[in-house]
């Protein structure tokens, strides 16, 4: 069975990153010269006379001297900014994650504000350059004067804003709560919830057919595996009577003319295949909600290392993923596949495993926290939560997760602390 909502239709995509920053300048500078060249043609045809406020009114010079200085004041706070956004994302990469580069590229608000800063600068040099409509005996009377006021006006305000966004933006809270905001959007897209009677195959992989494939494509270039044009696949498998599956997780890296994609059934055209398969340079969470997790669990590291010693970071990593893994406990993980309209099983992919992906995560925060009173109060709590909600099949694990907590909380100097660590903490530091 997939993890779809039709079974012929195309499956769900998790968050995807807008991360070019060059896209927000280009419409700003675009609807700025869109902006002047109307206000510049009303100018040039509407006779104003003595009109009322707020229509500018004044000579030319006093036009340009205007113009001029809201394009350098604009230009000049356009600099402060990406100096701080690189400052902001020098620090986030030292204090969390070089991974947390995605979050800060992504800021909308971010975005936002370059293209107003952008657009503004661009339409006072558009009506600059095309003031010479508007002179009338050297007197200006302009829509477009007034248009340049009031975009000033409204850069310093986004300025202001923007300035109070990018100093909460770099704190541990924000930076592990978008984290997990969008680890949540991906696990409610591509993880749907087990219908009843299905606990005891949750993490069943795909009926991919026995026998050897027919056909093996190779990976054209290395590459992490993030994503499939799932729809051009369909149609290739559907076409020639086969059943394509990927050979490496969701997620992985895959070498150079390593095996890719094995092809049950029929042989395919292989350069199809390869083109409807996405290899990019690192992970993304379009079709991998345990990114998320490993991008938590990088923050939770760094935050634990010697050099930084912040528990409390840590611990504030573990409210999120006990979200987070209480959310998958009750949901399909190993089977993401893709149905032909007869109904058959044509694609089949590797996504995430509770044995395999979800108990590491614990594992992990454990060993980190072996010597952190309040993160091993924090896990144990966490496991508590999940057994409360966790299908019985995957009760057994995190039973054994309890007791390999048990054994490291003997790690601690004395009985007194060894037996503290062994109180679930919902708090972490029970202060």
């Amino acid at each position: 069975r997939g993890a779809v909502t039709d079974r012929t239709g195309s499956r769900p995509r998790g968050p995807r990153q807008r991360n070019q920053l060059w896209v927000a300048p280009v419409v700003g500078a675009g609807l700025a010269i869109l902006l002047a060249s109307l206000a510049l043609a009303v100018d040039a045809t509407v006779r104003w006379g003595d009109p009322p406020l707020p229509i500018f009114v004044g000579d030319a010079d006093t036009a340009r001297a205007m113009l001029s200085i809201i394009g350098g004041a604009v230009a000049t706070l356009l600099a402060l900014i990406f100096t701080v956004i690189a400052v902001v994302i020098q620090l986030a990469i030292g204090q969390y994650t070089p991974r947390s580069l995605q979050i800060l590229l992504g800021d909308r608000p971010t975005h936002f504000t370059i293209g107003v800063f952008v657009g503004t600068f661009t339409y006072a040099l558009v009506v600059v350059l095309g003031l010479r409509v508007t002179l009338e005996a050297d007197r200006v009377v302009g829509l477009s004067l007034t248009l340049a006021f009031g975009l000033a006006i409204v850069t310093i305000a986004t300025f202001a804003v923007y300035s109070n966004h990018i100093i909460h933006a770099v704190r541990a809270s924000y930076i592990i709560r978008r984290l997990a905001d969008q680890t949540r959007a991906a696990v409610e897209t591509l993880h749907p919830p087990l219908e009843p009677g299905e606990e005891a195959t949750a993490d069943a992989p795909p009926p991919v057919p026995d026998a050897d494939p027919v056909q093996v494509v190779d990976a054209p270039a290395p590459g992490v595996l993030v994503d499939l044009d799932d729809q051009r696949l369909l149609a290739l498998a559907e076409e020639r009577g086969a059943i394509l599956r990927l050979v490496p997780p969701i997620g992985a890296f895959v070498a150079e003319g390593a095996p890719l994609v094995a092809v049950h059934g029929a042989p395919v055209d292989a350069a199809l295949v390869r083109r409807a398969v996405r290899l990019e340079p690192e992970r993304t969470m379009a079709l991998d909600a345990s990114f998320g997790l490993r991008q938590l669990l990088d923050v939770a590291a760094r935050a634990l290392s010697p050099g930084i010693n912040d528990p409390a970071t840590a611990v504030q990593v573990l409210d999120e993923l006990g979200d987070l893994l209480r959310r998958l406990a009750g949901r399909r993980l190993a089977d993401a596949s893709w149905y032909g309209g007869d109904g058959r099983l044509r694609i089949a992919v590797t996504v995430v495993d509770w044995e395999t992906v979800i108990l590491p995560t614990l594992d992990e925060m454990r060993r980190l926290g072996a010597s952190s009173m309040p993160v091993m109060r924090r896990l144990r709590a966490v496991l508590a939560d999940l057994l409360t909600v966790a299908p019985g099949c995957r009760r057994a694990c995190l039973e054994e997760q309890i007791a390999l907590l048990d054994a490291a909380c003997g790690g601690f100097a004395s009985e007194r602390e060894r037996k503290w660590a062994r109180v679930a903490d919902p708090r972490g530091a029970g202060m």
